[in-house]
């Protein structure tokens, strides 16, 4: 490889570690500003929310876990030209007792981390649900670890938003495999969302790592042909089959499953009670898939009020074509001949044959 710091200014590359209440995480990027190319994805299931002290602190085992892992992705990130790096902490470091030695524990691995609020969480999820989809108007459920983050979206514009600590790790250490038990704490959580009842949006827009398992569990049902997850949807009676589905399922028979990964196993079934509780609470009809979460927000946030407008389709599509294309001008000069033969297409088709 070249020079790290050269590679990183002619490539752009800019890089987010997400230290989750389950996983921790490493992604880079690379491409335009609005339509970031994902280069780099690694994550490790830490649990940093999962065995938490009677006192409230961090489990000493998760949280060295959660060093090394930190420590790998300082390696990964000189491989990858050491580009300008954001880090993110939520809810099981927001609500520990011994964050601020944690937090200093990780700035000398060189990391300067962030911790969010819940508000500040749940507003990035639904900004990186919106750098994917300009315009959404919905709910926007993200569910993490430690807890659910919910966010009103009206024409791609943030509205309300709610942090509530019923994310399955935390339901489990309160009432342990009790599904009746973690029902009622689900229900009481979101009586108290006000908004939620009064909405009339009809889709929600899931993202995080239990639901999106959620998905591909679905998919592998119905054996989908593609296996892209960005946009995969359920609707109506869909939703509750796979939630009802999921949440009788024990740790045994999901074992059995190809593709789940073993720490993530006992999370799904309260993941899936929870959507469930949701879309009932909310009147949801649809639930879309979406891969935006809070690390799209995050880059989606620093973005001008230009770079929001433009289409994230044709920014990476521009991006492919000054990789790939002998000259930049021929997609459009391919698009303007063969137009004539798609005269009757609708707006998004003509977006997608324009891409």
């Amino acid at each position: 490889m070249g020079s790290g710091k050269e590679n990183s200014k002619t490539t752009g590359r800019r890089a987010v570690v997400d230290i989750g209440s389950n996983s921790v995480r490493l992604v880079v990027y690379d491409g335009p500003d609005r339509a970031p190319v994902t280069i780099c994805n690694e994550k490790a299931l830490c649990g940093l929310g999962r065995d938490i002290e009677r006192d409230g602190s961090l489990n000493d085992d998760a949280a060295q876990s959660a060093f090394e892992t930190l420590k790998r992705f300082r390696r990964l990130l000189r491989e990858y030209g050491d580009p300008p790096v954001t880090a993110i902490a939520t809810a099981a470091v927001r609500e520990a007792k011994n964050r601020k030695a944690f937090v200093k524990a990780i700035s000398q691995i060189g990391f300067d981390v962030s911790v969010l609020t819940g508000d500040e969480e749940a507003e990035l999820a639904g900004l990186g649900v919106v750098s994917l989809a300009p315009g959404a108007t919905g709910l926007v459920g993200d569910m993490g670890g430690g807890s659910l983050e919910l966010v009103g979206l009206k024409n791609g514009n943030v509205r309300k938003t709610t942090s509530l600590s019923i994310g399955p790790l935390t339901i489990l250490r309160h009432v342990g495999d009790d599904r009746d038990a973690a029902q009622k704490m689900i229900d009481k959580s979101l009586k108290e969302v006000g908004w939620l009842a009064d909405t009339s949006n009809d889709v929600l827009f899931a993202v995080g790592g239990a639901w999106r398992a959620i998905a591909r569990l679905h998919m592998r049902m119905r054996r989908y042909p593609l296996s892209v997850l960005h946009r995969y949807e359920l609707v109506d009676e869909e939703i509750f089959e796979i939630c009802d589905l999921v949440a009788r399922q024990s740790r045994r028979s999901l074992e059995e499953i190809p593709g789940i990964a073993r720490r993530r196993i006992d999370t799904l079934p309260i993941a899936a009670l929870i959507m469930s509780a949701l879309i009932r609470r909310a009147g949801i009809r649809k639930v879309s898939f979406s891969a935006g979460g809070i690390r799209e927000g995050l880059l989606y946030r620093v973005l001008g009020k230009r770079a929001r407008n433009t289409d994230p389709l044709f920014a990476a599509a521009q991006f492919f074509a000054s990789k790939l294309s002998p000259d930049l001008f021929f997609g459009e000069a391919m698009a303007a001949t063969i137009a004539p033969l798609f005269g009757d297409d609708n707006g998004d088709q003509e977006r997608l044959r324009f891409a």
